[in-house]
């Protein structure tokens, strides 16, 4: 059985767009999780590194160590920023 929501199935191009940009217009904000990879001459490795970005320029960076320790973040209120190292 397959389930479409409440607004039925799509069955033309426009319609999945006008849905597309109905549900973005609602986003105020998003959380992730990734791996960060680097190979360089200098210096080769990963971490993970968390991402949160909000409305009015508001922005969270952080890389981890191995053990989930921070290593640097990264943060702005959309005007000023602040790094810590």
């Amino acid at each position: 059985v397959i389930q479409y929501g409440p607004g039925g199935p799509l069955a033309r191009a426009d319609e999945v767009l006008a849905r597309v940009e109905a549900r973005e217009a609602e986003v105020k904000s998003l959380k992730g999780e990734g791996r960060l990879t680097v190979d360089s001459p200098q210096a080769r490795g990963t971490v993970t590194m968390l991402v949160a970005v909000e409305e009015g320029g508001r922005l969270h960076l952080e890389t981890l160590d191995f053990f989930g320790k921070p290593m640097a973040v990264l943060v702005s209120d959309g005007a000023r920023f602040g790094l810590f190292q």
